[in-house]
Order: C-alpha cells, then structure tokens, then sequence
C-alpha cells in the first residue's frame, strides 16, 4: 500500500497498475492461505462436506494455472503446462482448487527456480493431475512422513510453512475416492501425481 501511495502521488500510472496487480495477488495469497487453515479445522474435527457438481477440470486448472503464473515468474521458474481440454466430471471445485494450489505451492518453494510442469490427462473413469518439479526432491524415508499433518522434509529455518500442505491435499483428494504419490529423489525433483475419479462414489 505505501508503494501504490508513493506512485500515486508522483501520478506514476503504470506504476500504480503494477503495485495494485502486486497487492491483488498478495490479498489473493493471504485469502488461500486463510482457506486452507478453515480446510484443516473442518478436516481435523470431521467437519468436512464435499459440494460435487459438474465441473470442467481443464478450465478450473488453467484458471489456477493463470492465478499462480505471476508467483511462479517471480521465483524464476518456467511453468510448463499440458491439459487435456474438456475433461468433465463430478468434482468438489474448492476441493480441486486446494489439491492444485497447493502442488503448484509447493514445487514454486522447493524448485529452485527450475522449470514446473503441471499436466493433465483422463480415462473414461479417472482424471489425473501430476505436477513435477526439479528441486531439492525428497529423500525414499521421508515420502510418506512428507503427508502426515505438521511433518516436513527440511527445517523451517530454510523454508517457510505450517507443514499442512501435503497433509491437506491427501484429505481433499482422499475425500473425493482419489489418492496422491509421489515419486522422487534427494537433490533431483519430484513428481506428485493425484488421481481423482471422474464419477465419485456413483454420483451421475
């Protein structure tokens, strides 16, 4: 705000656009992160209820891709996409979008400015989501440990979080009869894939 004030003043007008597009997506940052912290309450008290409609994934994850594409230029990676267009289904949207979120999240903090690749693909049944980065990885003894709610794979002096993520995205995905792995290795990347299925528990 003391920026856009400052620019303001000097009548700096596409400076103004440009801090006001800063202060956009830091409100929209501190809004998901807010999100996510009701999502682990309503989680964690069994509190939870998943809304299913119809929804087009390839448009809910490009419009994820274009919300978060600003976080990863400033981290000085490339975010390679491939989404399968048209993949319909019964899906909870803000369950979706926190699954996505977060993955994309994650790799922007572990990445080390490498290149991102989210992709999209699906059979008649199942919709898949994997998103790989090229970063510091994940040692074979701490894959599964990485899920549990409050665990991390490095210090928090090196890099910031409630250590919830993951823990959130294997509740949502989990919660809708679909699953999360990840394959990877220490000082190499990882590769988070979610498979979610196209009609949950019947749903028509």
């Amino acid at each position: 705000m003391q920026l856009l004030r400052i620019a303001q003043r000097s009548n700096d007008t596409p400076q103004s656009a440009a801090e006001l597009d800063r202060l956009e997506r830091l409100i929209k940052h501190f809004a998901s992160r807010t999100l996510m912290l009701l999502e682990v309450a309503q989680i964690s008290s069994k509190k939870f209820q998943l809304e299913p409609a119809e929804l087009n994934l390839s448009e809910l994850l490009g419009n994820v891709v274009s919300d978060y594409l600003p976080l990863v230029v400033r981290s000085g990676s490339e975010l390679i996409t491939s989404i399968q267009t048209e993949v319909v289904g019964f899906f909870d949207r803000m369950a979706v979008s926190g699954i996505a979120e977060n993955l994309l999240t994650n790799a922007v903090k572990y990445g080390r400015s490498k290149p991102i690749v989210l992709t999209l693909t699906a059979s008649d049944e199942w919709a898949k989501i994997m998103v790989r980065d090229n970063g510091i990885g994940i040692a074979e003894g701490d894959m599964e440990r990485i899920f549990k709610r409050f665990e991390r794979a490095v210090a928090r002096d090196t890099h910031s979080g409630f250590g919830v993520g993951l823990w959130l995205v294997r509740n949502l995905a989990e919660s809708m009869g679909g699953s999360i792995t990840v394959v990877g290795e220490a000082g190499v990347g990882s590769v988070f894939t979610v498979d979610l299925p196209i009609n949950p528990r019947g749903t028509l």
